[in-house]
């Protein structure tokens, strides 16, 4: 609603952004909902008043936390959505809170009503209404049993204790598309919730002054939305989400309208063809690895990373292929796609030629029907007749810009640089690679970062900004690996160097991966050291 929870949750696949603020924090949360019945949300909170003991500075404390919430929704639509609640369930419990609401929707009108523990547990509250279950219940301890060193949850502290109720209306306006507003009543004291009444907390932003909040809501389109209130009697609150479904399609594929280009062949040379197949594919970045023709079946393998989907890119690269057949007067009915990568044959898709003839108008339903799919075998390409030459070792490389970001430090929620970053590729066979990051900082403020209190737990992230600070040219990234498959459905790798800013070593992996099932087995080892600030 405004600042109490609803029985509402986004449509499953949703990813969302809520930044929230208003003269006592800033709050952030990112949501997710896998399913239509269930949203988790991981947020930063930033108050202005409590102070960091780092540098003793009101306004640089920041904390983070977990929400999720369960939702029930009764067939017969007459009846409520009903939720289930834990807030900041992990941690240092500043939001902690559970709670049971129920939200019901009648034409242009939607009503909430819930009960809470923890910190809805305000000046309103009342006894437990679970104590009949267990006496335990009655009471809600200060400070977790299972608390730690924090992040763990704290399931001691969960639906015990006093508690209160809550809720509120929202009215949508039916002339203007995405314009509400609503009233709810709030229970919270907010010297308690979202500070645990800590003596640093300032009675002067924290005072409350109404159980009423009032708010205005617009939705601008379906991703997204402002929303702007009155809390407590005295504070005006603003929040602003931006989300997305990934359930749908968020954007149309672009049209398959590829360039083809052939020789005439007039003394029916095999070779022209291949070279022709080579030339038509590589243009149309489905780079040819290897061809066989034999008996009307035509084999190809390729590589490409412009389609992630191997249905869409072997069905385009066998409409090419079907199309230079033809003009070659070459009479193909089986055309096989093999994809490689690294050396290793990731599958191999059988079509029937005519149903390629014009891929972009052939039903999705013939293309199943007809079409076979397997993992391949790890050395069948390399039978084949045509085998353009690859000249190793071979080398991509490329200069971009490049952000880096830092998030979540005590100081400032945000530190960030522009770096000029080089990405590179040397392939020195088809199954070892060295690959590589290399930046140079152009511009920061990671000079402004200064090391928080020392962390009791094993430092993994802690010291991130010593690195960021440190130099202007940095080896990001510097990685061998070792490629191959030893039998089919099995895939391994072997790698060193310096995996990623922080963190070197080596190791490896091995896949079992049946290509017509839905599971995979792998198993990964790896053996790591911190690497120094300097990288």
């Amino acid at each position: 609603m405004i600042q109490t929870p609803t029985a509402d949750s986004k449509k499953e696949g949703t990813v969302s952004f809520t930044f929230n603020k208003n003269n006592i924090w800033k709050f952030g949360a990112l949501s997710v909902s896998p399913f239509d019945w269930f949203e988790a949300s991981y947020f930063y909170y930033r108050p202005s008043d409590l102070i960091w003991e780092g540098n003793n500075v009101a306004g640089h404390y920041l904390d983070k936390g977990f929400n999720v919430k369960f939702k029930y929704k009764p067939k017969n639509n007459n009846l409520p959505y009903i939720a289930i609640g834990l807030d900041d369930f992990a941690g240092t419990g500043y939001f902690t809170r559970e709670y049971i609401v129920a939200t019901q929707e009648l034409r242009d009108t939607k009503f909430s009503l819930g009960l809470g523990w923890g910190k809805f547990a305000g000046n309103n509250s009342f006894e437990n209404p679970l104590s009949f279950i267990s006496d335990t219940l009655d009471i809600r301890p200060s400070v977790s049993s299972n608390y730690d060193l924090g992040g763990t949850p704290s399931y001691d502290k969960w639906f015990r204790g006093n508690a209160a109720m809550f809720g509120g209306v929202e009215y949508f306006f039916p002339k203007f598309k995405g314009l509400s507003i609503k009233a709810e009543y709030d229970p919270y004291n907010y010297s308690d919730f979202s500070a645990s009444n800590r003596l640093d907390a300032l009675q002067e932003l924290r005072k409350k002054d109404s159980d009423i909040n009032l708010g205005i809501s617009y939705s601008f389109n379906q991703f997204v939305t402002l929303d702007a209130s009155y809390i407590k009697g005295n504070t005006f609150n603003i929040s602003f989400t931006v989300g997305a479904s990934f359930n749908r399609k968020l954007r149309e594929k672009p049209s398959f309208n590829p360039t083809i280009q052939t020789r005439e062949n007039n003394d029916d040379s095999k070779m022209v063809f291949y070279e022709d197949l080579l030339h038509n594919l590589n243009n149309n970045n489905l780079l040819l690895q290897t061809a066989s023709l034999s008996k009307e079946k035509l084999d190809i393998s390729i590589s490409t990373s412009q389609h992630r989907n191997a249905i869409r890119s072997s069905s385009y690269a066998g409409s090419i292929a079907s199309k230079v057949s033809r003009d070659h007067n070459i009479n193909v009915s089986q055309i096989n796609i093999s994809h490689i990568n690294a050396g290793v044959e990731l599958n191999n898709i059988t079509y029937i030629a005519n149903h390629l003839d014009s891929i972009k108008d052939t039903p999705i339903e013939i293309i199943e029907r007809y079409t076979k799919l397997d993992s391949g075998n790890k050395n069948s390409y390399k039978n084949h007749e045509f085998k353009p030459s690859v000249k190793f070792p071979a080398v991509f490389s490329s200069f971009s810009p490049a952000l880096v970001s830092y998030v979540g430090n005590p100081e400032k929620f945000y530190f960030g640089g522009l770096d000029i970053q080089n990405i590179s590729e040397i392939q020195f066979n088809r199954n070892l690679l060295l690959s590589s990051e290399i930046n140079y900082s152009l511009y920061n403020n990671f000079q402004d970062t200064i090391s928080g209190p020392a962390s009791q737990m094993e430092h993994v992230r802690t010291d991130k900004a010593q690195y960021l600070k440190n130099t202007n040219l940095y080896i990001k990234r510097m990685q061998l690996d070792y490629i191959w498959s030893p039998k089919k459905d099995l895939y391994a790798k072997l790698s060193g160097g310096l995996f990623e800013t922080m963190f070197g070593g080596l190791g490896g992996q091995v896949l079992y991966k049946p290509f017509n099932s839905n599971f995979n087995i792998s198993f990964e080892g790896f053996y790591v050291k911190q690497r120094g600030y300097d990288q």
